[in-house]
């Protein structure tokens, strides 16, 4: 009975050393797997950060984007503007070469009636 004792406490002795060692690696695995946890936390956290700081370039490229556009209209209404302007003064510079087209003939008229009378005092 003794011998079946010491063999039984043996038996137990050499389970509670493996379960000892399976302790042993579990917590090795715990640590290893709390270190990777912690890696992963640690990317999220730089992720998110990255993430925010895309969105705010992002935020700020629309904005730019957008004061480009409200440029680009003020630039269009002052082109719409200097065209009607120059579109104006073609048509001003239109009547006035009517004008001098007209004062043209009337000098040619009284060139003509001045030759005439010069003519005619000549007879």
């Amino acid at each position: 009975e003794l011998k079946k004792a010491a063999e039984r406490e043996a038996d137990l002795a050499t389970a509670l050393k493996e379960a000892e060692g399976e302790i042993d690696a579990l917590k090795d695995n715990a640590s290893r797997l709390g270190k990777k946890i912690k890696n992963l936390e640690d990317g999220a956290e730089e992720a998110e950060k990255k993430e925010r700081e895309l969105k705010s370039r992002v935020k700020k490229a629309e904005d730019e984007n957008q004061d480009l556009r409200d440029e680009m209209d003020k630039l269009k209404k002052k082109v719409g503007a200097l065209e009607d302007k120059n579109q104006g003064l073609q048509d001003e510079a239109e009547k006035l070469k009517g004008t001098i087209d007209t004062l043209e003939d009337w000098r040619q008229q009284l060139q003509d009636e001045m030759d005439d009378c010069k003519r005619k005092m000549r007879a």
